[in-house]
């Protein structure tokens, strides 16, 4: 049996407009015949005042990433729990029910091994600066529920499970190998909750535009990621949001960068924690440039490219939460 959130939705969608949601309907396109992004468009959304966010919000940004700055170095070595920080949804004054959540795998340093002449060696990802600080001032300003890596150990955005090859003591010492990986444990523990009712999951990523000429990245497997028919509209709505906020250079499924590749956070929520229940979801992957996320040691000043990014977020979060709250059923 299916039930409605909110029960207003009868009377705006007919049962095959909601099959078409789901993308029950074989006889639809790829998308559905619903066009929701024009959906989107017509209804208007605004965004409470106090989530629009300015200049001294970097402030508080900048706060919570010293925690992360602090233990870049520092191997996971306590306890499983130890390798993510998991903050529960917070009630919010708008939404019943929270059905986006953010992830930040690389907020710490992550590690990978390769085998060179057989021996393993550790191959060490740099940490996506300032994702779980970003992620973290969602959360506490919006109450979306968020999980970050906390100290570094094997890679949840590389690995499903803990590999043979690992060198963390604690996976070692405590017989974890071939386990889930914690991150992705608990990210799985916490959608399949009863009580929950996610159905996307924005996974936050860095990169540096020295590179690659860029300003945000949406992956999305190739569309393969996004399993309902709302979320195929998910990334022309993001895009929307990022330009009214002056970010406009935002390819989708850019080379290397369509979350496709390893075994990515985004992949796992659609081909692990979908596949394995009856939840339908969407994930994407976004990947933000240096200067959206913090000021690095140049000399130009990044203040108004940060608050258009967590003003573009924060809207981002509060919009598609209120579309999948309004039209998604949940199985």
């Amino acid at each position: 049996m299916r039930i409605l959130i909110p029960i207003l939705c009868l009377f705006v969608f007919s049962c095959d407009e909601l099959d078409s949601l789901l993308g029950n309907d074989d006889d639809n396109n790829e998308c559905g015949d619903i066009d929701y992004f024009q959906y989107y468009l017509d209804s208007g959304i605004i965004i409470p005042e106090e989530y629009i966010f300015d200049s001294n919000d970097l402030l508080t940004i900048d706060t919570y990433d010293v925690p992360y700055d602090t233990t870049r170095n520092t191997e996971l070595t306590s306890s499983i729990e130890d390798a993510y920080n998991f903050f529960e949804a917070n009630q919010s004054p708008y939404f019943e029910n929270w059905f986006v959540m953010l992830s930040s795998p690389h907020s710490q340093r992550m590690i990978r091994y390769i085998e060179i002449d057989d021996v393993i060696e550790v191959n060490e990802h740099k940490s996506d600066k300032y994702t779980g600080a970003i992620a973290e001032f969602m959360h506490f300003q919006l109450g979306v529920p968020v999980i970050c890596s906390k100290y570094k150990s094997d890679d949840p955005n590389y690995y499903n499970i803990i590999p043979d090859s690992t060198q963390t003591q604690l996976f070692i010492e405590n017989n974890y190998i071939g386990n889930d990986i914690p991150f992705k444990q608990k990210l799985s523990e916490y959608i399949l909750a009863d009580n929950n009712v996610i159905n996307l999951v924005i996974d936050l990523h860095g990169f540096d535009s020295n590179n690659l000429r860029a300003d945000i990245m949406i992956g999305t497997i190739d569309g393969n990621s996004l399993q309902t028919n709302l979320g195929c509209y998910v990334p022309e709505i993001i895009a929307s949001i990022f330009e009214a906020n002056g970010i406009d250079d935002i390819p989708i499924n850019a080379e290397n960068y369509t979350a496709g590749i390893n075994q990515t956070v985004t992949k796992y929520v659609v081909n692990n924690i979908s596949k394995n229940s009856s939840k339908i979801l969407d994930a994407l992957q976004m990947e933000i440039d240096i200067k959206y996320r913090f000021q690095d040691d140049t000399e130009e000043d990044y203040t108004e490219y940060r608050v258009q990014f967590i003003k573009a977020l924060a809207e981002i979060i509060y919009v598609l939460n209120h579309l999948y709250n309004a039209i998604i059923t949940i199985s």
